[in-house]
């Protein structure tokens, strides 16, 4: 990966292990249901794109043969 620090911010990534499925959807669900993700993207940090990456919940949402 090639960090381009001049650029703006266009997306971000956090990653869980497969066994942490459950940790993974209550983190989910926690910072888009009470607008912490949105505050923090689109707000803070003026990402463009929210939404577009609103409607992003899994890697397989971006890259079809991700599990």
């Amino acid at each position: 990966m090639v960090v381009d620090k001049q650029s703006p911010v266009d997306a971000y990534g956090v990653a869980f292990r497969k066994e942490g499925i459950g940790f993974r959807d209550a983190f989910d669900d926690a910072l888009r249901s009470n607008g912490a993700m949105k505050e923090l993207y689109a707000e803070k940090y003026g990402v463009a794109n929210w939404e577009v990456l609103s409607r992003i919940h899994w890697a397989s949402d971006v890259v079809p043969t991700c599990e």
